[in-house]
C-alpha cells in the first residue's frame, strides 16, 4: 500500500493513498483528523490485539465511514455504501422489484464491488499494511500537536 502525508493550505494533515485504497485516504482524511487522538488510540489497540489474537474482529462507526477490522483484514465503507445495501436487502426480503433491477442483472458484483473502489467509497486491505499506515498516520498526526 503506497501513501503519503501533508499539510493543507489551513496546516491540516492530509493522507493521500494509491486508487486502491482511496476509502481509506478518505476515512483518515475525514474521520482521523489531528484532534481525534482517543480514536486512533483504540483502533490502534484494537489492531494490536487482534494479531496477538487476543480479538476477533472489532468494528468502528464514524460518521461518514465505518471501519472493520479481522485477523486478516482492514475493511473500510461509506455509510451511504452500507445504506445502499441495507436498503436493496430490504427490498429484496419484502419481493420488491426496483427499476434497477434489470441493470443488476447485467452486471455482475464484481462490477459493481469496482465501481465503488474506483470512486473511493470501499477499500480493503492486509491487517499488517493497516496496521503500519495507522501508525505512520499517528506519528505523522501527533508531531504536529507536540
Amino acid at each position: 500500500m503506497e501513501y503519503s502525508f501533508s499539510r493543507n493550505d489551513i496546516d491540516q494533515p492530509v493522507a493521500r493513498l494509491n486508487m486502491e485504497a482511496e476509502a481509506f485516504s478518505h476515512w483518515l482524511n475525514i474521520e482521523m483528523c489531528s484532534d481525534n487522538t482517543a480514536d486512533l488510540q483504540k483502533i490502534a489497540l484494537a489492531v494490536a490485539q487482534l494479531l496477538a489474537g487476543q480479538l476477533w474482529q472489532f468494528e468502528f462507526e464514524g460518521r461518514e465511514f465505518h471501519l472493520q477490522l479481522s485477523r486478516q483484514q482492514a475493511s473500510i465503507s461509506a455509510n451511504t455504501v452500507l445504506q445502499q445495501r441495507l436498503e436493496a436487502e430490504q427490498q429484496d426480503d419484502f419481493g420488491c422489484q426496483s427499476q434497477d433491477d434489470d441493470l443488476d442483472d447485467e452486471y455482475s458484483d464484481e462490477y459493481q464491488e469496482l465501481s465503488e473502489t474506483e470512486s473511493g467509497l470501499v477499500s480493503s486491505c492486509g491487517l499488517e499494511d493497516f496496521q503500519l499506515l495507522l501508525m505512520a498516520w499517528i506519528s505523522y498526526v501527533e508531531v504536529k500537536q507536540q
